[in-house]
């Protein structure tokens, strides 16, 4: 049976900014996909949100795209990877209460050196493998049990996006590993939700669902799901993970020696390890399989710096031909770009610092440089 014809599977990938699904045959071949924005939503200084529906009305946009190419019935199985460190209160009838905050917030930043004192720093960071920093979930939790705990009790489920979506797709919501492992509340040897860290929020591990190993089967599509979607009714869906360790699975990097790149909103590079090594210059990570780690390191602002600067000073993304221009611009610049320094920490610096207060910046200005040189430099 040809990839023309064959069962097919279905990667859906809820992203930062875009939500992608590609179907996939047996020989590795994309045959079909649909994608639909994500938008970001700044209430506030510091704070970054997303409305909760809005990664099933994504999603329910990109399969429709998907199902309209190929045949509902050819499709075997979908699987999630989502976006990490990414946090959605959901109430006993599966709504949202509130917007979800995602790992760009920062609106806990003022106490993440108190928290991680009252468990112990050293203590923290060898549970969940996570070195002390802002990004976690587990410190908007936090933030929420001392500033709104209404909100926090009022929550059914604590979800991220891979347990909102299973949610909306099976009825039921779920866990891997990989995406509740970013949420620096989750002990990465013992692979369950740590006990000591809920203690210290007032939190209940019911609050949270069952986290699997990723390639677990965790239910199927719902009649309202298959209605909502095009796929057909009982397609199974299994649990994948967090988009960044995914990437490493995508790219064969869980052997030895192997190290990974994921250019995406954030950069991250990651190498496997057999074993949960904890250091300063790196965050540990469960791996996708469930067999070994990986070793991150991440700068936050990625393609979400080149992102806003086009939006900031190139006239926006609304502009289909503006990244070819830009691209053309850059390209005639030559390497180092005639002494243009671009620090890209527009969100904050992860490794090896974990500076919060970083800010982004470009040194050595001059009058000769021009567009090209700004978007070449913040690429380099």
């Amino acid at each position: 049976m040809g990839s023309s014809d064959g069962p097919l599977v279905v990667g859906l990938d809820s992203s930062t900014q875009s939500c992608k699904a590609i179907a996939w045959s047996r020989d590795g071949r994309a045959v079909a996909e649909g994608r639909a924005p994500l938008e970001l939503m700044k209430p506030r200084p510091d704070y970054v949100e997303q409305e909760v529906t809005d990664w099933w009305r994504a999603a329910t946009v990109a399969l429709r795209q998907l199902v309209g190419a190929v045949d509902a019935k050819r499709i075997a199985g979908i699987a999630i990877s989502n976006q990490r460190e990414t946090v959605a209160l959901i109430d006993g009838a599966g709504e949202p209460i509130g917007p979800a905050s995602l790992w760009l917030d920062e609106r806990a930043a003022g106490l993440v050196d108190r928290f991680a004192a009252e468990i112990g720093c050293e203590r923290l960071h060898a549970i969940t493998g996570k070195p002390i920093d802002v990004t976690p979930v587990v410190y908007r939790l936090k933030w929420l049990r001392e500033n709104e705990p209404e909100r926090l009790d009022q929550a059914n489920k604590i979800l991220d996006v891979h347990g909102y979506l299973t949610l909306k797709l099976t009825g039921t919501p779920s866990a891997s590993w990989t995406s509740a492992d970013p949420f620096g509340l989750f002990d990465i040897s013992r692979k369950e939700w740590s006990q000591p860290i809920l203690d210290h929020l007032g939190i209940k591990p019911s609050q949270f669902p069952n986290a699997v190993r990723s390639g677990t089967r965790v239910g199927t599509v719902n009649a309202a799901a298959s209605a909502a979607t095009g796929l057909s009714e009982g397609t199974p869906v299994i649990a994948a993970g967090g988009d960044g360790q995914c990437a490493g699975l995508g790219v064969n990097a869980m052997r030895d020696g192997v190290v990974y790149l994921n250019l995406g909103t954030a950069i991250i590079a990651g190498i496997w390890s057999r074993e949960p090594v904890v250091g300063a210059f790196w965050r540990t990570m469960t791996s996708p399989t469930g067999d070994g780690y990986f070793l991150e390191a991440v700068q936050r602002a990625g393609v979400y710096f080149v992102n806003w600067f086009v939006d900031m000073f190139a006239g926006g993304r609304s502009d289909p031909a503006i990244f070819d221009r830009l691209e053309r611009e850059a390209a005639a610049v030559p390497i180092g770009s005639d002494g243009l320094l671009a620090g890209t920490t527009l969100v904050g610096c992860m490794d090896p610092h974990w500076d919060p207060s970083a800010r982004a910046s470009f040194i050595g200005m001059h009058p000769s440089h021009t567009l090209g040189h700004f978007y070449r430099a913040g690429l380099e």
